[in-house]
């Protein structure tokens, strides 16, 4: 019996084989998709409804609220580049319903779905120990699990950014092959493909218009693929297909371009590239300021480009050109045109870091890759719990939506009175009632003066402090609130309301953002009158 058992046995050297053929070859890319879709899901998607909320986030939940022609006038005057990421959100809000969760829902499910995609793509380059790798260290990367905490089109934009190079490899791998033609010696039939990939490729830019970036990175990844291909037939139906697919989406985009370009100035607070740069290129863009992290990331990312220059392999052009052609472009536009370059805008380009390292150690030995992968998550882990923290974001917002909707006053007797955003006068911190609706029940904003849909702006407009303490005086409680810094502002309100027989009931508690509920007996505040 045993020796039967021995002859049923395959020799050592078969079975570290077969594991090797299953590690690298068996199994559905689908289902290996599936399988890292939901993991990423999972991963990224607990606890980021917890990080209290941003002023950009509250411009998604400004503009997703309103009508459908309030927010197309919108559009008209300011932020048209997120013009379709407020469009979704109107929609998922009039599914599900608004609430910090439901707001960051849809940036964990992208990130889900591209690293499933990333997955795919790895296989469909290399082989499937590449897309499992691919798919782990994307799942990894700081900037990605941040990406899923913020209601913004970060993570939307990676996922278009990865499903429009998945048609292009498609419909390359197609005609690239052995004589351009299928066993049945036909043509491969890639009309479709490329109307598919045109169309694809007018979207990207519509959700995001960096992601237009992606076309000259396919530009450059196809006009290696043509040269380098022995079929001279192939490789000019591929040149000719991308240029006619890529041309007529960047005609359509136009009209589209040419108006978000008139909008440049809403992002003015941007600065011209400069020695600080340096460290947000090479920390926070991919590895969201997590030190640790980055010296690991850039190695491996560093490993994975000798690799591909090495072996000149055909997936090298198009990872080289993802990683680094976005950031120069952005960067070359900041210095010679107008300040465009910002570290969290390339997060379309994390598939491209995740790929890279998937590279460098794609053929180790099971246990170095383990070490690698474990050492990965180790040093992720710190930024991934800080993440999702309340002040995780560096606002404290949830606080004070929590301690004030739980002092309550009654109704149509309460005024606030916000602060300046970092010293803005266009950015109140009116964004917090906004955001968390429960927070300083019943009080009227006093500073708030045209409505922001009846303005097409994302915001009220502001009221001059004079006509704001008129306001406020009408009421019995006052809620001041300020960003830590903006003491000369907070001073002025102090003095103003303590004057007129105002006494603090709530003090400030601390934190990033200050707040104190001022109070004044019934008959002091019957006697001025409103």
């Amino acid at each position: 019996m045993s020796s039967t058992m021995r002859a049923r046995t395959p020799p050592v050297d078969d079975v570290a084989g077969q594991r090797r053929r299953a590690w690298t070859g068996a199994g559905s890319p689908w289902s290996d998709a599936l399988v890292v879709a939901a993991i990423a899901t999972l991963v990224t998607g607990a606890g980021c409804w917890v990080p209290s909320a941003t002023w950009d986030e509250g411009a998604t939940v400004s503009a997703a609220t309103r009508s459908w022609s309030e927010l197309f006038a919108l559009a008209r005057t300011v932020d048209l580049v997120h013009l379709a990421w407020y469009a979704t959100m109107h929609c998922w809000f009039d599914l599900v319903g608004y609430s910090p969760l439901a707001l960051r829902a849809v940036s964990v499910l992208c990130v889900g779905a591209t690293a499933g995609l990333v997955t795919v793509l790895g296989r469909m380059l290399l082989d499937r120990s590449a897309g499992l790798l691919a798919g782990a260290f994307f799942v990894l990367l700081p900037r990605v699990t941040l990406s899923a905490t913020d209601g913004r089109s970060g993570a939307a934009s990676a996922f278009v950014s990865v499903l429009l190079t998945l048609v292009l490899v498609t419909v390359a791998g197609r005609l690239l092959r052995e004589q351009g033609e299928d066993p049945l010696g036909r043509r491969p039939r890639t009309t479709l493909l490329w109307t598919l990939y045109g169309i694809m490729a007018a979207l990207a830019v519509v959700v995001f218009l960096h992601d237009a970036l992606m076309l000259v990175v396919h530009a450059i990844a196809v006009a290696v693929w043509a040269t380098r291909s022995p079929d001279r037939t192939a490789s000019r139906r591929l040149a000719v297909g991308f240029v006619s697919a890529a041309g007529g989406a960047a005609v359509v985009c136009v009209p589209f371009v040419r108006m978000a370009a008139a909008q440049v100035g809403q992002v003015s607070w941007l600065h011209r590239p400069d020695l600080g740069t340096v460290k947000q290129i090479v920390v926070e863009q991919w590895f969201s300021a997590d030190p640790p992290f980055a010296v690991l990331g850039v190695l491996l990312v560093g490993l994975g480009l000798a690799r591909c220059w090495r072996e000149r392999s055909t997936t090298g052009p198009l990872l080289v050109a993802w990683l680094l052609v976005p950031t120069i472009m952005l960067l070359a536009v900041s210095v010679v045109w107008t300040p465009v370059y910002q570290a969290r805008y390339l997060a379309f380009c994390s598939p491209a870091v995740a790929l890279l390292a998937a590279v460098a150690i794609r053929g180790w030995r099971p246990s170095r890759i383990v070490v690698v992968l474990v050492l990965a998550a180790v040093l992720a882990a710190p930024a991934y719990a800080r993440q999702r923290t309340e002040e995780g974001k560096d606002t404290d917002w949830a606080r004070v939506a929590r301690e004030s909707s739980a002092v309550r006053a009654a109704p149509r007797t309460t005024a606030a009175l916000y602060g300046d955003v970092e010293g803005d006068a266009d950015s109140t911190l009116d964004v917090i009632p906004l955001l968390y609706p429960d927070s300083f029940p019943g009080a009227v904003d006093c500073r708030a003066g045209r409505s922001a849909d009846t303005r097409d702006t994302l915001f009220p407009s502001r009221r001059p402090l004079s006509q704001a303490l008129r306001c406020a005086r009408g009421h019995r409680t006052v809620w001041l609130v300020t960003t830590r810094e903006d003491r000369a502002w907070r001073s002025r309100v102090v003095a103003a309301l303590t004057s007129t027989g105002y006494r603090i009931d709530v003090p400030d508690r601390g934190g990033a953002t200050s707040v104190m509920r001022f109070h004044r007996d019934h008959e002091h505040a019957s006697a001025r009158g409103r």
